[in-house]
């Protein structure tokens, strides 16, 4: 007599799934936000402001070396930062002079990819980074030579910040000579 044993093998499959936080989205005053940069990539937060707003906005990471920018309502990038905070992380602290909505744009040195925290914070702000000078004050002139002159105009008031006219129209002025030759006129245009 023969005896036939049939012998069943059976597999298990498991598949894991990784979820990451995303990479991009909106973020809102007081939000602290863990995110996932991808290699090579980038991470892009949009958010409303009123104009006259002061922001901060952080980027923290221990897996990546930070840099963010900001880009303003008309797409113009108004700051933009490497290792403002702590350590290696980055952080932007401006004015918005602007009602709208901002893009931070946050991605890495080197095109390292790895979770980062991204924070928004805001305030009322007095700092008149957004006002624009109408007229200069306290002004100064010097001249020198007398074959060839230079005129030089200098002013200390008032300050319109380190961007404040890079996305938003300022006033221009030149200097001309008057019809007798003997003064010089500040001419707005």
């Amino acid at each position: 007599a023969t005896t036939t044993t049939n012998s069943m093998t059976t597999t298990t499959s498991t598949t894991t799934t990784t979820t990451r936080p995303p990479s991009s989205g909106t973020i809102t005053a007081g939000d602290n936000k863990l995110a996932y940069l991808p290699f090579n990539g980038e991470g892009n937060w949009s958010f409303y402001s009123v104009a006259n707003t002061q922001v901060q906005i952080d980027m923290t990471s221990s897996e990546m070396d930070p840099l963010i920018s900001l880009v303003d309502p008309t797409g113009t990038q108004i700051d933009d930062d490497d290792d403002g905070g702590s350590g290696l992380n980055a952080r932007i602290t401006t004015e918005l002079c602007t009602s709208g909505t901002y893009t931070i744009t946050a991605r890495a040195i080197g095109n390292d990819s790895g979770n980062y925290n991204i924070s928004l914070n805001t305030g009322n702000s007095n700092t008149g980074q957004c006002v624009i000078p109408s007229a200069p004050r306290n002004i100064s002139v010097q001249s020198s030579g007398e074959s060839y002159p230079s005129v030089s105009l200098n002013w200390s008031e008032p300050y319109t910040g380190a961007t404040a006219c890079e996305s938003y129209s300022c006033p221009t002025y030149r200097i001309e000579k008057s019809v007798d030759g003997a003064n010089w006129i500040l001419v707005t245009g």
